[in-house]
């Protein structure tokens, strides 16, 4: 007996970056991918153009590389 696949169905959330650096949510399907680059096969809410700027994740600095405003250089831990 032969098995059909149902196309995959992933749904994600970008946020497309407006010319005021605010960001506007908008909800995709993606295609197909190789993890660096990832097609958006529909927009299912909201508006992305091609060539828009969008966000998929974000990354905070840990504590052990937070720098205080101001402060240039590698940080480098001081011995006493």
């Amino acid at each position: 007996m032969e098995q059909t696949r149902a196309p995959r169905m992933d749904i994600s959330i970008v946020w497309k970056l407006r010319p005021d650096k605010s960001l506007e949510p908008v909800k995709i399907r993606t295609g197909i991918t190789d993890h660096t680059v990832t097609e958006v096969a529909q927009v299912l809410n909201g508006q992305a153009n091609e060539g828009d700027q969008l966000v998929t994740g974000a990354v905070s600095p840990t504590a052990s590389t937070a720098r205080p405003p101001g402060a240039t250089g590698p940080a480098t831990p001081r011995g006493r």
